[in-house]
This record gives structure tokens, C-alpha cells and sequence, in this order.
């Protein structure tokens, strides 16, 4: 997989050198000085006009990293899902995925983004909860896992870009480039600590049970050890990530003005 990757984006170097077109700013200097930079970058979180993106930025991402780190060892170990139909579930649902985004692409253009970031979001905290109640050892697990994988996905592609233009639509070109290095930044360190947090979480719980199984034979403790434990609490404080940001995407409605669209 790591091969395919290098050597996709050596691939792309290509296109991108020479067809994608080279748009300037306006702006005559091109020096970058260290404390103006840093300045700026640091404008945005205190901005009140931009603070409440940056929240809703980083919670959407802790919320990707409590669920999604886990998700196909939850699958694996808790769900007896096979590793097969985990492949075939990544490949499908994520081609769907992708191709989705192409679809909120266009809809974000033409419809309400503070709609479509809404919805969009209710739908991935409703899939995050479906995937840790649906049934073990059932003959219609994959199909389960797949419809909710796959609209937790879709979700996802539309959320993003939902968010994403809209904040992009509120700076001036010059500053467009700052505001995507900070929203990265807090894509990273949102998922990043999310993953932190649930490690933390399916940690403990594990080490808790085991600890009350003193009593009981090796095989139990054993078998116990190939499962993860807590995955549903953080699948629960993820979910309240995502609809506290859902309470900001709301508050951050703006309105609407002359040749533009509302979020």
C-alpha cells in the first residue's frame, strides 16, 4: 500500500507542474516574515468571525479520530468481521465515497452549505452509533456494516466540503492559503487527539475488566484479551463532539447577502 501511494504521488507531480494553472494572489510581496506569519496564522484563532470554524474543525476531527482510529480492529475483534470483507468494504464504500465527493462539490455551489453541513453531520453521529449496536454473528452484518460504513463516508465527503468552502468563501484571497494551512493543522492535531483520547479510553476499560477476571481461567482472560473494550464510550463522546459542532455550524449562520449564499 505504501509503494501504491509513492508512487501515485509521484505521478501526480506531473499534472501538477504542468496543467495546474498558477493563480496569483495580487499580492507584489512574496517574502514570507516569521512574525507577521505567525501573527496571522494565529488570527484566525482569535478572530471571533473565524474562532467558531476552527471549533467546529476541530471537533469534527476528534470526533473521525475517537471513532474511526479503531474502527476496523473493533470490526475484526469485537464484530468477528472477516479481513476480507473489511478490504472489500474500504474499496467499495470508499470508490462511493470519492465519487460523492465530486456530488457535494456541485451541491455546496448551488444549495445551503449550513444545510448541508447539518444534515450531513446528523447523519455521521446516527452511523457512528448504528455501527457499535448492530448484531454479532448475524448473516446480515456485512450488508449492516456496509450501508452505515458507506453513509458515514458519504456524510463525511459532504460535510467537509460543505464546511470548507463556506469558510474559504468568508476570507479574502490573500489569506485562503492560511486559512487551509490552519484548518490541516487542526485536521491533524483534532485527529490526533482523538486517537490519543480513544487509546486512552479502550486502554483503561480493557485493563478494568481483565482485572475483575482474576477469578476465572486463562482461556476467558485470554479470549478476553481479543476484544476491545470501551469502543462504545468513545463512540458516544465522539458523537457529542459532532453534535456540539452541529450547535456551532448553526450559530455560525451568517446572512445572506447580495450575490452570495448563505451558509
Amino acid at each position: 500500500a505504501f509503494y501504491c501511494l509513492g508512487a501515485l504521488s509521484f505521478v501526480l507531480i506531473f499534472p501538477i507542474a504542468f496543467f495546474l494553472p498558477n493563480i496569483k494572489t495580487g499580492g507584489e510581496d512574496k517574502k514570507i516574515r516569521i512574525k507577521p506569519f505567525i501573527k496571522l496564522v494565529f488570527s484566525f484563532f482569535i478572530n471571533k468571525k473565524e474562532i467558531i470554524f476552527m471549533k467546529i474543525f476541530f471537533l469534527a476531527q476528534l470526533a473521525v479520530g475517537l471513532f474511526i482510529t479503531y474502527f476496523p480492529s473493533y470490526l475484526l475483534m469485537n464484530k468477528k468481521f472477516t479481513f476480507d470483507s473489511l478490504i472489500m468494504l474500504y474499496s467499495i464504500g470508499g470508490s462511493v465515497a470519492f465519487i460523492s465527493s465530486f456530488i457535494a462539490g456541485k451541491m455546496v455551489d448551488k444549495y445551503s452549505r449550513r444545510n448541508i453541513s447539518i444534515i450531513s453531520s446528523l447523519f455521521i453521529s446516527i452511523t457512528m452509533l448504528f455501527i457499535i449496536y448492530l448484531p454479532v454473528d448475524s448473516k446480515m452484518l456485512f450488508i449492516g456494516v456496509f450501508i452505515v460504513s458507506t453513509l458515514y463516508m458519504v456524510s463525511t465527503s459532504f460535510r467537509n466540503t460543505s464546511l470548507q468552502t463556506e469558510a474559504v468563501s468568508r476570507v479574502d484571497i490573500k489569506m485562503r492559503g492560511v486559512l487551509m494551512g490552519s484548518i490541516a493543522f487542526l485536521f491533524s492535531i483534532g485527529t490526533s487527539i482523538g486517537a490519543g483520547l480513544g487509546g486512552f479510553i479502550l486502554k483503561y476499560s480493557k485493563t478494568k475488566y481483565i482485572s475483575g477476571l482474576k477469578s476465572v481461567n486463562k482461556e476467558i482472560i485470554k479470549k478476553a484479551m481479543m476484544k476491545l473494550y470501551g469502543y462504545d464510550i468513545a463512540t458516544w463522546i465522539a458523537f457529542a463532539a459532532v453534535v456540539l459542532s452541529i450547535i456551532l455550524i448553526i450559530f455560525s449562520h451568517r446572512k445572506k447577502k447580495e450575490n452570495t449564499v448563505a451558509m
